[in-house]
């Protein structure tokens, strides 16, 4: 279960600016934000006339452009971008990313028809290493560990190979390593990982400690997408370079050929750096081992004395790293006026569905529809005493649906062959007609009806399902909006007593009703008197189903006498 709550765009009305993140384009098998609501978000932009005049400024920047097919199977930005350049045809459109250089720019000018820009987000001494850089490290005397190495998203190939080779030297104990959810740098810093450079502010403690600093870049593709650039390098390189230890760099070819052209200083006056060299990951990462070993032969004394011949390396470093960083910003600001100021933006008057994941099914909805069905309906529905006595493979409806998550839930448990989701509120419908588009359901239809009125009474189902408006009096101080109002009040238990009026006209024989009701609401005894003999109750059972306010709700389950 997910709701995304990320904003779509920000604009700046101002200064004539829309900034997209990324994470809009990104599709694949885990994540898909590009077909759930991208596209249809970009298509919606491409309709605005009065956003013509508008820079269309996509930030890419922190995110490798390229299929990265192995660290992230949701990294499809090239195949995405290529329906985004047509759809935007006519806007003023800015990329910006970590690539630099004129072959870069070409590329994405002639690929796309956009204006490129660098901006190295892990460069951002002010946004993203102030702390870290600006730590005092003092000169070692001593060094506790050999080697350091911090990795994230460990289903990228070459991440799995430093690890595979951690056992194969029996450094374990030698070096201070995090694998994504696995780490011995101590109590609280597996709780920040997701923090990109709170991480960091916890790892310099163990990376003062060592000598070395293994780096596993991001991605390990030698070349962007379907051409012969080379790849730059990107988030681990900067943390790298604000610090006074030698690294070796592990992800693409060139790496470090490319720092060396943009004045950095690397450290082959000590050791051999061909590595960098070989094509091969897999060959690379022998090479690195073998090199790695003979570091780890040489006494404090040599350590100590390479560190010190190394610190004019370091400062040279950090001060081009600095003066990298502000000819960067200077450059995008020039182009795109408060780029770096977000505060000044405001959200586009875009609506932005909010998704529920059933496992691999989702749920397209906003969160004013959302009466409870996202949390105590659907954990009351999943519930295996409750989920045991429906019918397989049923015909369904869900009455006062809204999006429909009760309904899609039994649907995604094989309850339903055939599902119909109804509400008085026709606004849901958009919602539900995305879900069943998205998901590809032809077995789904939305009927727009209070209770059972527009239902024809040819519909017989093995199972209706409800969690219905649940109170029976006015809220004191009434209600923030129309839809609360609807999703909270039964006044005077109207539906109630027409739906059991209906229900029974609606029933295959052997049918059943699952109620899920709150307790200071509809009770109990309310529900049974209102059956009034018709029905007979197989199973009332009362949960929090982990609710965290106060009330108490009950699912009871009727079938027709």
């Amino acid at each position: 279960m997910k709701g995304i709550d990320k904003l779509a765009a920000k604009v700046n009305h101002a200064d004539k600016v829309i900034v997209i993140s990324y994470g809009v384009f990104m599709q694949g098998q885990s994540v898909n934000t590009f077909d759930r609501w991208g596209a249809e978000f970009i298509s919606w932009l491409s309709k605005q006339k009065h956003y013509k005049e508008y820079k269309i400024v996509i930030n890419q920047s922190s995110e490798p452009l390229s299929n990265a097919g192995m660290p992230s199977i949701a990294n499809k930005y090239i195949q995405s971008y290529k329906w985004v350049s047509e759809t935007l045809k006519g806007f003023d459109v800015y990329l910006i990313t970590d690539s630099y250089g004129d072959e870069f720019d070409n590329w994405i000018r002639e690929q796309f028809g956009w204006k490129h820009l660098t901006y190295r987000f892990h460069f951002d001494t002010t946004n993203c290493l102030q702390n870290y850089i600006n730590r005092k490290i003092n000169q070692p005397n001593g060094f506790e560990r050999d080697i350091f190495t911090c990795n994230g998203n460990m289903s990228a190939k070459h991440r799995i190979l430093v690890k595979n080779l951690w056992t194969e030297m029996n450094f374990w104990e030698k070096s201070y390593w995090s694998f994504n959810e696995s780490s011995n740098f101590g109590d609280g810093f597996l709780d920040v990982r997701l923090d990109l450079f709170g991480i960091w502010n916890l790892a310099a403690d163990k990376l003062e400690k060592c000598f070395l600093h293994l780096i596993t870049e991001t991605v390990s593709d030698n070349f962007y997408t379907g051409t012969k650039i080379r790849m730059d390098f990107m988030s681990k390189m900067g943390r790298a370079l604000s610090f006074p230890r030698p690294f070796i760099a592990y992800g693409n070819m060139g790496l470090l050929k490319r720092l060396k052209e943009l004045g950095f200083q690397t450290f082959d006056k000590w050791w051999d750096e061909s590595y960098d060299d070989i094509e091969d990951y897999g060959e690379r990462i022998l090479k690195i081992k073998t090199l790695i070993l003979e570091l780890n032969k040489k006494t404090q004394e040599e350590k100590l004395l390479m560190w010190n011949e190394m610190y004019e390396v370091f400062q040279h470093n950090v001060n081009l790293l600095k003066n990298i960083s502000y000819n960067e910003k200077r450059k995008v600001d020039l182009e795109i006026p408060n780029f770096f100021n977000n505060f000044k933006y405001e959200t586009l008057e875009y609506m932005h569905m909010d998704e529920f994941n059933i496992g691999n099914l989702c749920v397209f909805y906003d969160k004013k529809f959302d009466g409870g069905g996202t949390t105590f309906g659907y954990n009351a529905i999943t519930k295996p005493d409750i989920l045991e006595r429906i019918k397989d493979s049923g015909k369904v409806l869900e009455i006062c649906s809204g999006p429909g998550f009760i309904g899609y839930t039994l649907l995604k448990r094989n309850k339903a062959s055939k599902l119909i989701l109804s509400d008085i509120n026709l606004d849901v419908a958009s919602f539900i007609q995305k879900t069943n588009q998205y998901n590809k359901f032809a077995n789904v239809q939305y009927i727009h009806s209070d209770c059972f009125d527009s239902i024809d009474k040819v519909h017989k189902f093995d199972t209706i399902v409800s969690n219905p408006p649940h109170f029976k009096t006015e809220r004191p101080g009434g209600y923030r909006s129309d839809e609360e109002q609807l999703i909270s009040l039964d006044l005077d238990m109207a539906f109630h007593k027409k739906f059991f009026e209906q229900v029974g006209d609606y029933l295959n024989p052997g049918g059943k009703i699952v109620l899920i009701e709150n307790c200071d609401g509809v009770t109990e005894d309310d529900i049974r008197m209102l059956s009034n003999s018709k029905f007979g109750v197989e199973v009332v059972d009362y949960n929090s189903y982990g609710w965290e306010g106060k009330s108490t709700f009950y699912t009871i389950i009727l079938y027709l006498l």
